[in-house]
């Protein structure tokens, strides 16, 4: 990866430092005919103009304006789509899991019904591929959301289990809430597995 704002901000200075060297100078430095001393000075801004591109590759801003609804079990998400032309594309991600990589602003496929689904996007850049900070998540359905999200769920509780060969048994004490508890996210090592509804 590069480190875009130090080396652009080099090869700006050493483009002027430069360009401010008279050529009498470089004369005295480069024996020879003063035709030697103007090739090499322009030869190194050459070389610097070629490399500032590449050096000043900006990062893809965070998406904004996420939005989307689930209608017959499809969702459909749409954001503002990147003006600054640094996004190469984006992924989408579902309950913080990675769920699919498009190349525009819009994303649809089904869900499973009956559950609460948060989204969020992250857009990446060409190469040097690098990622922009994720969206603000979205919650869909609405219909699944509590009105009042004032009152957290209590703590899961008595979390016991087994391992049988290359499989993993938990169970655990349900939590209860005000509204409703819509599921559980399992994490193994603080990097999230899985979300379950039972």
């Amino acid at each position: 990866m590069f480190n875009k704002k130090p080396d652009l901000q080099v090869a700006v200075n050493v483009v002027a430092s430069i360009n401010s060297i008279p050529e009498s100078h470089l004369a005295r430095t480069l024996p020879g005919k003063s035709y030697r001393a103007r090739f090499f000075k322009a030869l190194v801004l050459l070389l610097f103009t070629l490399l500032i591109p590449f050096r000043a590759h900006a990062l893809p801003p965070q998406p904004v304006g996420l939005d989307g609804e689930i209608v017959d079990n499809r969702v459909q998400l749409s954001w503002d789509a990147d003006s600054t032309g640094a996004t190469a594309g984006y992924n989408v991600y579902v309950n913080n899991e990675y769920l699919d990589t498009v190349f525009g602003n819009t994303y649809t496929r089904e869900v499973e019904p009956g559950r609460l689904l948060s989204f969020t996007v992250i857009g990446f850049s060409e190469s040097p591929v690098e990622f922009s900070i994720s969206s603000e998540a979205i919650d869909l359905p609405e219909s699944l959301i509590p009105d009042d999200l004032t009152i957290p769920p209590t703590d899961p509780v008595n979390l016991t289990g087994s391992i049988t060969e290359d499989s993993v048994s938990l169970s655990w004490q349900a939590s209860t809430d005000d509204e409703a508890v819509q599921g559980y996210n399992i994490y193994q090592d603080d990097v999230y597995l899985t979300t379950v509804f039972d």
